[in-house]
């Protein structure tokens, strides 16, 4: 509707809302307004929500880093060596929600959900990357995908480890990506959380090897999922933490998305320089969501 300033105004509720998982941490410090000057200040931000969230709302570090003294970021410890690399210009470390940091070492905090608000940032999705991985690493697995065989090679997650009826209608079944298996292309596996089934499945019935790497830790190897990320040709995935990250590395992602759904804004959105959304409406199956992409990786695979 246009209304992003009141929209990320309502969203400071969720800390009044009973069913929300997380809570104001009290530091004894103030929270950052947005408003107030920054400058000669120390400001520590930390996370909320999941993995997925914090990437996203991550990629406004730089512009926070330009207006303290000194910015901390502390955040979960799957994303810290990737933080690091990522913002030199801030101290990233291990968030530790049972300990309040004694003495306290910054004049103020923020939560990162808030992050977008304070700073005003702008309604769009398109941003430069801003996630760093491994160089070489990403050597690593480009070496790997190139041992699979002749590209493009496309990383696929297909729903959310955590799926609840609420839930479900943002995420997809394996069968239903039917029409781009169908296409040239090596698929990667770059589902967190039980997917064995699936594979299987996809294997069983569709024909379709959707490649795996046992030897990556696709929930807590965050730094290294990010590195293949990079190594990528192209994402295609439902709102879930791999989008988010190979989004943030630069790899053109492709989401598939719920248009009703409440993460359906940029607030929770994945960000980065390449990102195509896909959406069905409520009532509506995923076909001609996946006709569109199939059409769509028709056209680049020739």
């Amino acid at each position: 509707m246009g209304q992003e300033q009141e929209g990320l105004d309502e969203f400071e509720w969720r800390w009044q809302c009973p069913t929300f998982d997380f809570t104001m941490r009290e530091y004894g410090r103030p929270m950052w307004d947005g408003a107030s000057d920054l400058e000669g200040k120390i400001i520590l931000v930390w996370p909320e929500q999941g993995p997925q969230d914090v990437t996203i709302w991550a990629s406004a570090i730089p512009e926070l880093a330009t207006q303290a003294e000194r910015c901390i970021v502390a955040t979960y410890p799957k994303l810290v060596s990737l933080f690091a690399r990522s913002f030199p210009e801030v101290e990233v470390r291990p968030d530790n929600a049972d300990s309040s940091p004694e003495p306290f070492d910054f004049d103020i905090h923020l939560p990162m959900g808030s992050l977008f608000r304070s700073l005003r940032t702008a309604p769009i999705s398109t941003v430069p990357a801003f996630l760093v991985p491994d160089p070489e690493r990403v050597a690593f697995w480009k070496h790997r995908l190139v041992d699979l065989g002749p590209g493009p090679y496309i990383g696929i997650s297909w729903k959310s480890p955590l799926i609840t009826p609420a839930r479900s209608p943002n995420y997809t079944s394996i069968n239903e990506w039917a029409p781009l298996f169908a296409l040239p292309a090596r698929f990667i596996n770059l589902q967190c959380g039980e997917a064995d089934e699936d594979l299987a499945r996809a294997e069983r019935e569709l024909g379709i090897t959707v490649h795996n790497f046992d030897d990556l830790d696709l929930f807590d190897g965050l730094d290294d999922v990010a590195a293949l990320s990079a190594a990528l040709d192209l994402s295609i995935s439902v709102s879930a933490a791999p989008s988010a990250i190979t989004a943030g590395v630069g790899t053109p992602t492709w989401v598939i998305a719920w248009q009703q759904s409440p993460w359906n804004n940029f607030l929770l959105a994945p960000r980065g320089p390449d990102v195509t959304r896909f959406e069905r409406n409520t009532g509506e199956t995923w076909d001609a969501v996946f006709a569109a992409m199939a059409g769509r990786l028709r056209d680049l695979t020739g």
